[in-house]
């Protein structure tokens, strides 16, 4: 059965979380970053792997900080919320600071700015998983609880936390696909170099070479697993009851969507 992904991962202590982006969702690096369009994705995300790698929960938290200013919501999640609380928790906080009177927020505007401010959005999704791809992404804290954060809030009673969070989720998805598919390829790389190795002569064979092709046959192998176990908590957890009560927005989604069910059917039979 395929690992299910935690409600709360376990965490290692970190720092006071005193990052300007956990004291001031105003002054969240990554979205005023995303929403000025002056710095290159790829910049953006490396600089906030910095920031993850120093201290995971901090980093972690300005992702999440990220997603709920998109979402409009001027509430903050903080490092004692985090700690402290279950994702049902913290997002019924985020939804009592959220001002339920207007329609309006970030991803529903289809003014210039923020139809770019979208485009940069669904990017950044994609480039932290891609830059995750080979080691972060297996750790067990980012994947797992961001996950189990954008399942929560693809089931808020506010509008612009579902649909913020479910594109977010797609993206993702998508980008999860890229990276199976690279893990498969490269399952398939290692098997031919192994019955290439193995099918040499006995004085010609290279057992020491065999030996670290099987070790990394395994390594993909759990790979392999890890992320179709994440991609199968997406789909579930998101998908499944959510496809029908909001529908594509346009034409990116419903690529993306054509991407989660051909993926769908592809790992879960």
């Amino acid at each position: 059965r395929p690992r299910q992904v935690p409600k709360r991962p376990r965490r290692e202590p970190g720092t006071d979380g005193s990052s300007p982006a956990t004291r001031n969702p105003e002054q969240n690096t990554l979205f005023e970053a995303v929403r000025s369009a002056k710095t290159a994705t790829e910049t953006l995300v490396d600089d906030w792997l910095e920031t993850y790698k120093r201290d995971r929960e901090t980093g972690f938290l300005e992702l999440v900080n990220f997603f709920v200013r998109s979402c409009g919501c001027r509430g903050v999640v903080t490092l004692e919320m985090f700690r402290n609380l279950q994702n049902s928790e913290i997002i019924q906080q985020l939804t009592e600071q959220f001002d339920e009177d207007s329609a309006e927020y970030p991803l529903s505007l289809s003014t210039q700015p923020w139809r770019r401010f979208r485009a940069g959005f669904c990017e950044l999704v994609a480039v932290v998983v891609q830059r995750c791809q080979y080691s972060i992404i297996y750790d067990e804290f980012l994947m797992d609880s961001l996950i189990s954060l954008l399942t929560g809030l693809s089931d808020s009673q506010v509008r612009a936390f579902r649909h913020t969070s479910t594109l977010a989720a797609m993206k993702l998805m998508t980008a999860m696909v890229n990276v199976a598919l690279g893990v498969s390829l490269h399952k398939e790389n290692n098997q031919r170099q192994y019955e290439a190795e193995r099918s040499k002569g006995p004085g010609r064979r290279a057992t020491e070479k065999l030996e670290a092709l099987l070790e990394k046959r395994q390594e993909l192998q759990e790979q392999q697993e890890e992320i179709e176990n994440m991609m199968n908590a997406v789909f579930k957890g998101v998908f499944v009851h959510r496809y029908r009560s909001e529908p594509c927005r346009g034409k990116d989604d419903g690529e993306d969507v054509g991407v989660v069910a051909w993926s769908g059917k592809g790992w879960m039979g």
